[in-house]
Protein backbone atom coordinates (compact mmCIF):
# COMPACT_ATOMS: atom_id res chain seq x y z
CA UNK A 1 0.00 0.00 0.00
CA UNK A 2 2.21 2.80 1.27
CA UNK A 3 5.37 1.65 -0.55
CA UNK A 4 3.51 1.24 -3.84
CA UNK A 5 2.02 4.74 -3.45
CA UNK A 6 5.52 6.17 -2.97
CA UNK A 7 6.78 4.34 -6.04
CA UNK A 8 3.81 5.63 -8.01
CA UNK A 9 4.74 9.18 -6.99
CA UNK A 10 8.34 8.61 -8.11
CA UNK A 11 7.22 7.19 -11.46
CA UNK A 12 4.77 10.06 -12.06
CA UNK A 13 7.40 12.65 -11.07
CA UNK A 14 10.04 11.16 -13.37
CA UNK A 15 7.46 10.88 -16.16
CA UNK A 16 6.54 14.56 -15.79
CA UNK A 17 10.20 15.60 -15.80
CA UNK A 18 10.86 13.55 -18.96
CA UNK A 19 7.79 15.07 -20.60
CA UNK A 20 9.00 18.58 -19.71
CA UNK A 21 12.52 17.82 -20.96
CA UNK A 22 11.07 16.84 -24.33
CA UNK A 23 9.24 20.16 -24.61
CA UNK A 24 12.41 22.23 -24.18
CA UNK A 25 14.35 23.45 -27.21
CA UNK A 26 17.80 22.59 -25.82
CA UNK A 27 19.77 24.38 -28.59
CA UNK A 28 17.94 27.62 -27.92
CA UNK A 29 18.43 27.18 -24.18
CA UNK A 30 22.17 26.57 -24.45
CA UNK A 31 22.52 29.62 -26.73
CA UNK A 32 20.67 31.72 -24.14
CA UNK A 33 22.68 30.68 -21.06
CA UNK A 34 25.90 32.66 -21.81
CA UNK A 35 23.87 35.86 -22.23
CA UNK A 36 22.07 35.59 -18.89
CA UNK A 37 22.68 38.21 -16.22
CA UNK A 38 23.10 35.88 -13.25
CA UNK A 39 22.55 38.59 -10.65
CA UNK A 40 19.04 39.11 -12.04
CA UNK A 41 18.40 35.37 -12.21
CA UNK A 42 19.49 35.06 -8.58
CA UNK A 43 17.29 37.98 -7.54
CA UNK A 44 14.29 36.48 -9.36
CA UNK A 45 14.87 33.10 -7.66
CA UNK A 46 15.20 34.79 -4.26
CA UNK A 47 11.98 36.77 -4.79
CA UNK A 48 10.16 33.63 -5.91
CA UNK A 49 11.35 31.77 -2.80
CA UNK A 50 10.33 34.70 -0.59
CA UNK A 51 6.88 34.67 -2.21
CA UNK A 52 6.43 31.00 -1.26
CA UNK A 53 7.28 31.65 2.39
CA UNK A 54 5.04 34.74 2.48
CA UNK A 55 2.19 32.65 1.02
CA UNK A 56 2.67 30.07 3.77
CA UNK A 57 2.71 32.75 6.49
CA UNK A 58 -0.42 34.42 5.07
CA UNK A 59 -2.27 31.11 4.78
CA UNK A 60 -1.29 30.06 8.30
CA UNK A 61 -2.61 33.40 9.59
CA UNK A 62 -5.95 32.81 7.82
CA UNK A 63 -6.16 29.28 9.23
CA UNK A 64 -5.43 30.49 12.76
CA UNK A 65 -8.22 33.04 12.34
CA UNK A 66 -10.54 30.09 11.78
CA UNK A 67 -9.15 28.28 14.82
CA UNK A 68 -7.27 25.70 12.75
CA UNK A 69 -3.69 24.86 13.75
CA UNK A 70 -1.81 23.48 10.76
CA UNK A 71 1.99 23.15 10.91
CA UNK A 72 3.94 25.53 8.69
CA UNK A 73 6.02 22.71 7.19
CA UNK A 74 2.83 20.97 5.98
CA UNK A 75 1.56 24.23 4.45
CA UNK A 76 4.95 24.78 2.81
CA UNK A 77 4.70 21.34 1.23
CA UNK A 78 1.19 22.06 -0.06
CA UNK A 79 2.24 25.43 -1.50
CA UNK A 80 5.25 23.90 -3.30
CA UNK A 81 3.15 21.10 -4.78
CA UNK A 82 0.26 23.35 -5.81
CA UNK A 83 2.62 25.94 -7.34
CA UNK A 84 4.32 23.19 -9.34
CA UNK A 85 1.02 21.98 -10.76
CA UNK A 86 -0.14 25.57 -11.21
CA UNK A 87 2.62 26.06 -13.76
CA UNK A 88 1.08 23.35 -15.96
CA UNK A 89 -2.66 23.45 -15.27
CA UNK A 90 -4.76 26.15 -16.84
CA UNK A 91 -6.08 28.84 -14.52
CA UNK A 92 -5.89 28.77 -10.75
CA UNK A 93 -8.57 26.14 -10.22
CA UNK A 94 -6.06 23.30 -10.13
CA UNK A 95 -3.86 25.12 -7.60
CA UNK A 96 -6.82 25.93 -5.37
CA UNK A 97 -8.19 22.40 -5.75
CA UNK A 98 -4.91 20.89 -4.54
CA UNK A 99 -4.77 23.29 -1.59
CA UNK A 100 -8.41 22.73 -0.64
CA UNK A 101 -8.06 18.95 -0.83
CA UNK A 102 -4.84 18.85 1.18
CA UNK A 103 -5.97 21.25 3.90
CA UNK A 104 -9.46 19.73 4.08
CA UNK A 105 -7.91 16.42 5.09
CA UNK A 106 -6.19 18.02 8.08
CA UNK A 107 -9.09 19.48 10.00
CA UNK A 108 -12.45 18.49 11.30
CA UNK A 109 -14.02 21.58 9.70
CA UNK A 110 -13.44 21.42 5.93
CA UNK A 111 -15.69 24.45 5.15
CA UNK A 112 -13.46 26.64 7.32
CA UNK A 113 -10.35 25.29 5.60
CA UNK A 114 -11.89 25.88 2.17
CA UNK A 115 -12.88 29.43 3.11
CA UNK A 116 -9.22 30.29 3.85
CA UNK A 117 -8.29 29.36 0.28
CA UNK A 118 -11.20 31.45 -1.05
CA UNK A 119 -10.18 34.45 1.08
CA UNK A 120 -6.55 34.05 -0.04
CA UNK A 121 -7.69 34.10 -3.68
CA UNK A 122 -9.89 37.16 -3.03
CA UNK A 123 -6.94 38.94 -1.42
CA UNK A 124 -4.97 38.31 -4.61
CA UNK A 125 -7.79 39.68 -6.77
CA UNK A 126 -8.04 42.78 -4.58
CA UNK A 127 -4.28 43.31 -4.81
CA UNK A 128 -4.44 43.11 -8.61
CA UNK A 129 -7.38 45.53 -8.64
CA UNK A 130 -5.43 48.04 -6.54
CA UNK A 131 -2.44 47.71 -8.90
CA UNK A 132 -4.74 48.16 -11.91
CA UNK A 133 -6.20 51.34 -10.42
CA UNK A 134 -2.76 52.73 -9.61
CA UNK A 135 -1.53 51.82 -13.09
CA UNK A 136 -4.63 53.39 -14.64
CA UNK A 137 -4.17 56.59 -12.65
CA UNK A 138 -0.53 56.81 -13.64
CA UNK A 139 -1.33 56.09 -17.31
CA UNK A 140 -4.19 58.59 -17.40
CA UNK A 141 -1.93 61.25 -15.89
CA UNK A 142 1.23 60.55 -17.92
CA UNK A 143 -0.44 59.82 -21.27
CA UNK A 144 -3.33 62.22 -20.80
CA UNK A 145 -5.80 59.40 -21.46
CA UNK A 146 -8.81 59.88 -19.17
CA UNK A 147 -10.63 57.07 -21.00
CA UNK A 148 -8.45 54.58 -19.10
CA UNK A 149 -10.06 55.64 -15.83
CA UNK A 150 -13.51 55.04 -17.26
CA UNK A 151 -12.43 51.64 -18.58
CA UNK A 152 -11.15 50.69 -15.12
CA UNK A 153 -14.10 52.07 -13.19
CA UNK A 154 -16.62 49.46 -14.38
CA UNK A 155 -14.69 46.29 -13.37
CA UNK A 156 -13.44 47.91 -10.15
CA UNK A 157 -17.00 48.94 -9.24
CA UNK A 158 -18.22 45.39 -9.95
CA UNK A 159 -15.45 44.00 -7.73
CA UNK A 160 -16.32 46.46 -4.96
CA UNK A 161 -20.01 45.59 -5.20
CA UNK A 162 -19.24 41.86 -5.10
CA UNK A 163 -16.97 42.24 -2.07
CA UNK A 164 -19.56 44.43 -0.35
CA UNK A 165 -22.13 41.71 -0.88
CA UNK A 166 -19.80 39.05 0.48
CA UNK A 167 -19.20 40.93 3.72
CA UNK A 168 -22.67 42.19 4.46
CA UNK A 169 -25.77 40.60 5.97
CA UNK A 170 -27.80 41.43 2.88
CA UNK A 171 -25.17 39.80 0.70
CA UNK A 172 -25.11 36.73 2.93
CA UNK A 173 -28.89 36.42 2.73
CA UNK A 174 -28.78 36.86 -1.07
CA UNK A 175 -26.07 34.22 -1.50
CA UNK A 176 -27.90 31.80 0.81
CA UNK A 177 -31.12 32.34 -1.14
CA UNK A 178 -29.33 31.83 -4.49
CA UNK A 179 -27.63 28.63 -3.31
CA UNK A 180 -30.94 27.28 -1.98
CA UNK A 181 -32.62 27.96 -5.36
CA UNK A 182 -30.00 26.06 -7.36
CA UNK A 183 -30.70 22.33 -6.91
CA UNK A 184 -28.05 21.40 -9.49
CA UNK A 185 -25.26 22.66 -7.17
CA UNK A 186 -23.73 19.65 -5.37
CA UNK A 187 -23.26 19.83 -1.59
CA UNK A 188 -25.16 23.09 -1.18
CA UNK A 189 -24.99 22.91 2.63
CA UNK A 190 -21.17 22.77 2.44
CA UNK A 191 -21.10 25.76 0.07
CA UNK A 192 -23.31 27.79 2.40
CA UNK A 193 -20.92 27.08 5.29
CA UNK A 194 -17.93 28.19 3.21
Amino acid sequence: GRVSAQWLRVVVSVGLLVWLARLIDWRQLTALIPRLRWEWVGLACLMSLLNVFLSVAKWQLLLRGKGLAVPANYLLRIVWISNFFGDFLTGTLGVDGIRITAIGRQGERPPDAVSTVVIDRLAGVISLAVLAVLGGLWSAWSWEAPGLLLALSVPIAALGLGLGLLWSRAGHRLLTWLIARCPWIPRRHFLREV
